[in-house]
Formats: C-alpha cells, sequence, structure tokens
C-alpha cells in the first residue's frame, strides 16, 4: 500500500477517535497534518511505520489531543453522538416494526377476501364402435 493511502487511513483513524466538536475535530486534525508535513519533510524516505513511532498512533495521539479540552466538551460531544445513534437505531426499529404490521394486516385481508369453492366436472363420452 502507497504512503498516501497509508497516510489517509491514519487520518481517519485519527478522526473517528476524535469525540469532540467539529471545530476542535478540524484544528486538531490541521495540527496532525503539520505534524506529518514536518516530520516527512525532515525524512522524506522515512516508511508509515517510521512515522507512526515518531508521532505515534492514532487512537494514542487522538486521546492524547482530546485531554487539552475541557472534560464537559468531549462528554457533551460522546452524548450527542450516543442520542443520535440511539435515535437512527430507534427510528429503523420503528421501520420495520411497521413494515410487519402492514404485511401482517395485508395477508389476514387478502385470506379474509378469499373464496375458496369446489368444483366437480363430470365428463361423459358417447360410446362409439369400433367396426
Amino acid at each position: 500500500m502507497g504512503l498516501e493511502k497509508e497516510l489517509n487511513r491514519y487520518y481517519k483513524e485519527i478522526k473517528r477517535h476524535l469525540t469532540c466538536p467539529k471545530k476542535e475535530q478540524e484544528e486538531f486534525l490541521t495540527e496532525v497534518h503539520h505534524l506529518v508535513d514536518d516530520f516527512l519533510g525532515n525524512q522524506p524516505e522515512a516508511s508509515y511505520a517510521d512515522l507512526v513511532e515518531a508521532i505515534g498512533e492514532p487512537g494514542e495521539l487522538a486521546a492524547t489531543m482530546l485531554k487539552t479540552l475541557p472534560d464537559q466538551t468531549v462528554v457533551q460531544t460522546y452524548r450527542r453522538k450516543r442520542k443520535m445513534r440511539t435515535g437512527i437505531v430507534i427510528g429503523f426499529l420503528v421501520l420495520v416494526i411497521a413494515a410487519l404490521c402492514f404485511m401482517i394486516n395485508y395477508i389476514g385481508h387478502m385470506r379474509a377476501n378469499t373464496i375458496i369453492t369446489e368444483e366437480t366436472t363430470t365428463i361423459i363420452e358417447p360410446e362409439t364402435t369400433v367396426s
């Protein structure tokens, strides 16, 4: 995998760990980009492993950055995201339950309006004689 793809994955992983408001998240990511650019500027032949060793794992780096924020900011953002996820899950469940109710009602309606009849047909053929 090329260094560019690994760096993109590194940035995405850091962003995933940054449970803070967008403004602070963008500031932290800008700071990380500067750190990476400075490191690669000083060591252009460095590998991804060298970069991670020098700057840190994405989760650790994000945790270090989050420690600079007031605890209340991180907690509020976490709660807001958790509420949003819970709302999405509840909405999805309501949609599934409504669809199931509709199907059950539709099937019951179809059964109630179905008339089953039995009919017997007898065919009598004239006798024919073979000579």
